[in-house]
C-alpha cells in the first residue's frame, strides 16, 4: 500500500522527502526477501533508487527483476479487502461496491516503470553487445508486466516497454510497422549471431505475444466496457428506490388534487396564487441554483388565476383523451426526470460517477434534472387554465382534475415500475458482481476467456 500510495505522488507531481524514500527503498528491499521471484519489488527499487540518482544500483535492481518467475502489485488483495470493508459499512452486498474498488486500481506504479525503461535506454547507446543485453533486460521486465499484472492498464504498460527495448534508439520515433517489424527481427538475429539462442526464443516469443497482446486490448475496448458495467451497476442499485420514492411523490400530488376538489367552488385569493408561485419559485432555485427554471414555474402557478371561475354547472371527469394524453405524457416525463435527479444522489453514484471520467454536463447535473423535473409540472399547472377555457369550466375544477390525473399516473406507475423493476435490478445485479470479481481478481484474464 505505501508502494502505491508513494507512486501516486510521484506521478501527481509532488516530490518524496529524502526520509520517504529511504523507507520506501527499505519497505520493497524487505518484501523482495520475502518474496523473491515476485519482479514488482526489484522493478519498483530500480525505480526508487533512479530517484535518488543510483544509477548502478538501480541497473542491478532491474536486472534483478527480469530474471523473477511472478509479478505481483498485491492491489487485488487490497482491493477486496476494500470491498469487504464497504460491505460491512453499508450492510449490503451489492456490484457497485465491486465496481468503486475497480476504478480505485492504481497504475502509477506501471507508469513508473515505463517511464524508468524509457529513460534508461534513452541514455545509451543501444547498437553495441552491452546495450543489446540492456535491451533484452528490459524486454524480459515489459513481458513480466504485461504478462503477469492483474490490469489491462499495467499491461498496456507493460507491452510498451516490449516495444521500446525491440528498438535501437535511431528508430524510437518511427511508427512504420514495417521498419519496426525489421528491427525486431533485427534483434532477434543479433542475438543469434552472440550465441544466445535461448534469449533470441524468448525474445521472438515476447515479439509474438505483444502482438496478441495488443489485439485483445483493442478489440475488448476494456476502458468502454467497464465504464458500461459501472453505469449499469448504478442503474440497478439505485433504480428501485428512486422510482418507490418518485411514486411517493405522485402520491402527494394525487392528494393535494383530492383536497383541491374539495374547493372547486370558490376562487383562488390572488395573495394565495402569489404566494404558491413565490414559493415553488423558490424552491425550485434553492433545488436547481437556476434562475429560469425557478422564473418558468413562478410564472406556471400564476397562470391558474386565468379562466372560468364559474363555468359549465353540469360536472363531470370527461373532459376528452387529449387531456388524459398530456397529463400522462407530462407524468412519464416527470418520472424519468425526476428519477434521474433522485438517483443522483444515492452512494453509489456519488461513489462512482467521479471516477468515470464521464463529463458533468449531463451525468451528474443534478441541478438539471430538478429544473427539468419543476418546468415538467409548470406545464401541467398550464394544462388547467388553457383547458378551463376550451372547456368552459372553473380553472379550480381543472387544475384539482390535472392534479389528480398526474398524481395518478406517476403514483401508480412509479410503484409498478419499481415492483418489476426490483427482481430483474437483483438479476442484473448479480451477473455484474460476477464480472466485476473478475475484474478486480484478474482483468486480462477475464477478457482473454470471453
Amino acid at each position: 500500500l505505501w508502494v502505491h500510495m508513494a507512486a501516486d505522488r510521484m506521478i501527481s507531481g509532488r516530490d518524496l522527502k529524502t526520509s520517504e524514500q529511504q523507507s520506501l527503498l527499505k519497505v520493497v528491499r524487505a518484501a523482495a526477501r520475502s518474496d523473491p521471484e515476485n519482479g514488482f519489488w526489484p522493478q519498483m527499487e530500480a525505480v526508487f533508487l533512479h530517484r535518488v540518482e543510483k544509477p548502478a544500483p538501480a541497473l542491478a535492481a532491474w536486472r534483478r527483476a527480469s530474471r523473477c518467475s511472478t509479478l505481483n502489485d498485491y492491489q487485488s488483495e487490497l482491493l477486496a479487502a476494500a470491498r469487504g470493508r464497504i460491505m460491512s459499512l453499508t450492510g449490503s452486498r451489492q456490484a457497485w461496491q465491486l465496481a468503486y474498488v475497480y476504478h480505485a486500481r492504481s497504475d502509477s506504479a506501471g507508469i513508473l516503470v515505463e517511464r524508468y525503461a524509457r529513460q534508461l535506454l534513452g541514455k545509451l547507446d543501444l547498437e553495441g553487445s552491452e546495450a543489446l543485453d540492456l535491451r533484452y533486460v528490459t524486454l524480459k521486465n515489459g513481458s513480466l508486466l504485461r504478462d503477469l499484472s492483474r490490469s489491462m492498464a499495467v499491461g498496456v504498460r507493460g507491452a510498451d516497454i516490449v516495444e521500446l527495448a525491440s528498438y535501437p534508439r535511431n528508430l524510437s520515433s518511427i511508427r512504420s510497422p514495417k521498419k519496426l517489424l525489421l528491427a525486431q527481427i533485427s534483434m532477434y538475429n543479433s542475438l543469434v549471431d552472440q550465441n544466445r539462442p535461448i534469449q533470441a526464443a524468448s525474445a521472438l516469443q515476447s515479439f509474438q505475444q505483444n502482438d496478441a497482446w495488443w489485439w485483445m486490448a483493442q478489440r475488448q475496448d476494456y476502458k468502454r466496457e467497464s465504464v458500461v458495467y459501472s453505469l449499469q451497476s448504478l442503474l440497478t442499485s439505485a433504480l428501485p428506490s428512486s422510482l418507490l420514492f418518485c411514486g411517493i411523490i405522485g402520491t402527494a400530488v394525487w392528494g393535494l388534487g383530492a383536497i383541491l376538489k374539495l374547493y372547486e367552488g370558490r376562487p383562488y385569493p390572488p395573495f394565495a396564487v402569489a404566494l404558491a408561485a413565490s414559493l415553488l419559485g423558490f424552491l425550485t432555485y434553492f433545488l436547481s441554483r437556476n434562475v429560469l427554471a425557478s422564473v418558468a414555474i413562478g410564472l406556471c402557478v400564476a397562470f391558474i388565476a386565468f379562466g372560468f371561475d364559474k363555468g359549465r354547472t353540469h360536472r363531470t371527469e370527461y373532459v376528452g383523451p387529449l387531456f388524459t394524453f398530456i397529463t400522462s405524457l407530462l407524468g412519464l416525463f416527470f418520472i424519468v426526470t425526476f428519477v434521474l435527479y433522485v438517483a443522483g444522489f444515492a452512494l453509489p453514484t456519488l461513489a462512482i460517477v467521479p471516477q468515470l471520467g464521464i463529463s458533468g454536463e449531463f451525468f451528474g447535473n443534478q441541478s438539471m434534472f430538478i429544473g427539468l423535473s419543476a418546468i415538467v409540472f409548470g406545464l401541467l399547472l398550464l394544462v388547467a387554465p388553457a383547458w378551463s377555457l376550451v372547456q368552459r369550466r372553473s380553472t379550480q375544477a381543472m387544475l384539482s382534475l390535472a392534479l389528480r390525473r398526474f398524481g395518478a399516473f406517476v403514483s401508480i406507475g412509479s410503484f409498478l415500475l419499481a415492483t418489476a423493476a426490483a427482481p430483474v435490478c437483483i438479476y442484473q445485479d448479480r451477473a455484474l458482481e460476477r464480472i466485476f470479481e473478475q475484474l478486480v481478481g484478474n482483468e486480462p484474464v477475464y477478457h482473454l476467456l470471453r
